[in-house]
């Protein structure tokens, strides 16, 4: 287990960096801040939720039923830190928990969630004395006003307003909200004044218009109207709270050295025509910036250099950006090139002299908002096409035949994970294929830089505590990556049917963790990914014509079709669900999440 001086510092670090800015902070702890995290500190462990657990665990002591918190949590350290932020952070993790809960969202699941993580049997009890839970958060608000540049307006949780049930979970609940830098994206997209003066209604309104600019988590929550208050209240508690100048002043202070590149998504004008939109992007973040200034001077300088962009989708498919790095784009999915009439037909001239049995079947034009000139197509890499598409920096890559030389398969085995190559030791693949040459595993010259033989290196993977990431060198430049298995699936992996209350298994495929009543391993007559249930069919009929929502992208769109194919509704329901949502690309996001495409 990691030192847990070291686990504390680590959970405190965004937020000192956040205290220095006098802005309301927000403790919302979730699943892929906490990989960040330790990514950053160079901590390998597989599953940072289950450590934040079993560490808060280990500072309480359980006597027949009752919970009670040890002294030493509260106890600082050299750095002016106690274990109160673990406990925090578990808590909040459970309304994370409750968020992805496929069932639905309920208020009410929050203690037997907690208990649950804790050990004890699942009741709508408070595990902790009301002492014990406050005093977590009186230490948290005493360290956190502590750090230079907090004061008492960082604090975003209450003391003594909230009864009854609320009183305790009141705390957590206030955290697992948007973060600070949602939030700063979602006031400059709404506008300052607008927000300050809206109605509570209103306000809600330009909020769930606004969440496409945000990160996948943040649409998540918008998505549930039960959240509705919370998530207006925090938006004007932001607004009463935060420097209003310094969001003013965001684009001045940002450094031209951070911009990374401009992005692309697709947005309803109205309820037949769409239109691309800009943004960019940072180096320091995933956020998505929405200065116009800064969006017309990084494409001006982008298209002056290029004439016209080639862009990759992004993992979600509905964004595409301009990266300096390599991308490839797959057989059967889609691109798009930006310029000009004229530039855009240039652009093809040049992928059929790399490519010269690419023919474009299938292409739509678009306007690029704010622009007169330059418009947006929309292209397929024909499946057909034997290799992928290279791009570099927005720009096709010359060297399109030569990196097919350098691209990979490995042959046999049993692979636990294609993404990463991650193959049992004792099932390792037999061969390696580089385009039309073909190695067996022995043939590897180096292994790591190590001249060794594949047989010594599976000796020391026997003594391995972890997986061991090899890269094997057969010559020539040609380098194949792989990694041999630990264990059979880490807890991360572990995807599967949860028990909800009723009993009942929920109707949608989930992550599961440890402590979740699941059914993970099973057989059944067909493969259920290709087909959808009954329940997400009545969702996708009840989620049609949505007032707003997210635009689906073509292989969103796709895959919707090929399992309505594949399901046993009625063939005249299929068909005209197909054309329904063809006509109007547009569902919410509960709905996506609930069909299993947001991706």
């Amino acid at each position: 287990m990691v030192d847990i001086n070291l686990l504390v510092s680590i959970l405190w670090r965004p937020f000192v960096e956040q205290a220095k800015t006098g802005d309301p902070i927000f403790f919302c702890f979730h699943a892929e801040m906490l990989v960040d995290l330790f990514r950053d500190a160079r901590i390998p462990y597989d599953n940072p939720v289950r450590l934040i657990n079993d560490v808060a665990n280990s500072l309480i002591r359980i006597d027949d039923g009752d919970v009670e918190i040890d002294q030493s949590a509260f106890k600082r350290n050299k750095s002016g830190f106690s274990c109160a932020i673990i406990l925090v952070c578990q808590q909040v993790l459970v309304v994370e928990d409750m968020v992805r809960d496929p069932a639905g969202f309920s208020e009410k699941a929050y203690f037997p969630r907690l208990r649950a993580r804790i050990g004890l049997p699942e009741k709508s009890l408070n595990p902790f004395t009301f002492d014990d839970f406050e005093r977590v958060w009186r230490q948290l608000s005493l360290e956190l006003t502590s750090l230079p540049g907090a004061s008492p307006k960082s604090i975003t949780f209450s003391f003594g307003i909230e009864s009854g049930i609320n009183k305790a979970r009141s705390f957590p609940m206030s955290q697992a909200l948007l973060s600070r830098d949602d939030l700063l994206v979602l006031v400059q997209k709404i506008g300052i004044n607008n927000a300050k003066s809206s109605t509570h209604e209103s306000l809600w309104g330009s909020i769930r218009q606004g969440r496409v600019f945000l990160r996948r988590r943040a649409q998540r929550l918008i998505g549930f109207q039960i959240l509705r208050d919370r998530i207006v209240d925090q938006v004007r508690h932001f607004l009463l709270t935060v420097d209003l100048s310094k969001l003013q002043q965001l684009k001045m202070d940002r450094k031209i050295g951070e911009i990374a590149g401009v992005g692309f998504f697709k947005e309803p004008i109205d309820w037949t025509s769409e239109e691309y939109r800009m943004f960019i992007h940072s180096n320091s973040s995933n956020q998505r910036i929405f200065d116009e200034s800064e969006i017309a001077l990084e494409f001006e300088e982008a298209i002056r250099k290029k004439g016209f962009l080639v862009l990759p989708p992004e993992q979600t498919g509905d964004v595409w950006v301009k990266r300096r790095q390599v991308d490839l784009i797959a057989p059967g999915s889609m691109f798009l090139i930006i310029g000009s009439k004229l530039e855009i037909r240039r652009a093809f001239e040049l992928i059929g002299k790399f490519w010269p049995a690419f023919t474009c079947d299938k292409s739509e034009e678009y306007v690029l908002s704010g622009r007169s000139i330059e418009w947006v197509v929309e292209v397929y890499w024909p499946k057909e096409m034997p290799d992928d598409l290279m791009i570099y920096d927005g720009a096709l890559s010359a060297d399109q035949r030569l990196e097919s030389a350098r691209r990979y398969d490995w042959i046999g085995g049993i692979c636990l994970n294609k993404i990463h190559n991650r193959f049992l030791r004792n099932y390792l693949p037999t061969k390696v294929k580089f385009g039309d040459l073909e190695f067996s595993i022995e043939e590897c010259k180096k292994i790591n830089d190590r001249v060794i033989s594949i047989q010594s290196i599976l000796s020391e993977a026997g003594e391995a505590t972890e997986d061991m990431l090899l890269e094997l060198h057969f010559g020539e430049d040609r380098v194949a990556k792989i990694s041999i298995a630990h264990n059979i699936m880490s807890e991360g992996d572990w995807m599967g049917y949860k028990m909800v209350k009723s009993g009942c298994l929920a109707p949608v495929l989930d992550r599961v963790d440890a402590v979740d009543s699941a059914l993970i391993g099973f057989n059944l007559p067909f493969d259920s990914s290709k087909s959808f249930s009954v329940i997400q069919i009545s969702a996708l009929i009840k989620g049609l014509y949505p007032s707003d929502g997210v635009t689906l992208s073509g292989k969103q769109l796709d895959h919707i079709e090929r399992r309505l194919e594949a399901s046993i509704a009625p063939r005249e329901l299929v068909s005209y669900l197909q054309r329904t949502i063809r006509l109007k690309p547009l569902l919410e996001i509960e709905t996506i999440e609930l069909l299993d495409i947001s991706y």
